[in-house]
């Protein structure tokens, strides 16, 4: 199963995350061309530049959580004996999770206010409640990812150490 759920959320963030990099790079250079060789601006140009960054982000983010790409600080946890770094790993992976846990809820009711409230952007009409569903969807990816990367590896090790 996690194999199979690992390779489906490998698919949506890393497919989502090339989509927003490459939108971006043909569109900044569109930008350009637009503005300094042509000299008709896009004035929709940095609404769309703005959306994608904000997917870009939290889609990458999914990705960096399964291949190890976030900071990690780890002098203090390196100093511990074993049964104090397996002790500080579930502390990390529940303070994580309750990270994740906290944005998936606050962005979903973001979202959701953005939609109630009936905001667009104010070039291309675009609702903020599409802009920033990237939050809530983007943190509940890296919230699995985690979870299959991290945690359940964890607890799988500690049972066979049982």
């Amino acid at each position: 199963m996690s194999r199979k759920a690992m390779a489906l959320i490998r698919a949506i963030d890393i497919s989502v995350s090339y989509v927003c990099i490459s939108a971006l790079v043909i569109l900044t250079v569109l930008g350009v061309v637009m503005r300094y060789a042509v000299g008709a601006p896009l004035i929709w140009l940095e609404e769309v530049q703005m959306m994608l960054i904000v997917w870009l982000v939290m889609f990458a983010g999914s990705a960096a959580f399964r291949e190890f790409g976030h900071v990690s600080i780890d002098a203090v946890f390196e100093m511990l004996p074993p049964v104090g770094k397996r002790a500080l790993e579930y502390v990390i992976a529940i303070f994580v999770v309750g990270v994740l846990a906290m944005l998936v809820w606050a962005g979903s009711a973001f979202v959701l206010f953005q939609f109630g409230a009936n905001r667009v952007t104010d070039v291309l009409r675009i609702p903020y409640g599409l802009v920033y569903m990237a939050v809530p969807v983007g943190s509940l990816l890296m919230m699995l990812s985690y979870l299959f990367s991290e945690i359940v590896p964890l607890i799988r090790a500690d049972r066979r150490m049982a």
